[in-house]
């Protein structure tokens, strides 16, 4: 059997695997199968049943995560700036540079 590559999938189509996935654990499938059949990842599945239990259908959706910009991290620092920061943490001062 072949599988998708799931970050080739719309946000429908995800929701859709998730809402499969939330339907077979409440029918009573074992993980291990709804893991298998749906194509997803045990954590995957376990996060679209808790979010059912705390919000209901509405809530088994795909949360996206927010992508960093290309060239910085997370904090907005540029690569550079985070060196320089890293070097003051461990040296205790910037480097002439």
């Amino acid at each position: 059997m072949d599988t998708i590559d799931s970050r080739t999938l719309s946000v429908d189509a995800l929701d859709e695997r998730r809402r499969r996935a939330v339907k077979m654990r409440l029918d009573g499938v074992s993980l291990k199968d709804t893991v298998a059949q749906c194509e997803m990842s045990r954590t995957t599945v376990i996060a679209a049943l808790k979010a059912h239990a705390e919000g209901g259908w509405r809530a088994v959706h795909h949360a996206p995560r927010p992508s960093r910009k290309h060239g910085a991290h997370a904090d907005g620092q540029t690569g550079a700036r985070s060196a320089a920061l890293v070097e003051v943490h461990i040296f205790g001062q910037e480097s002439a540079r």
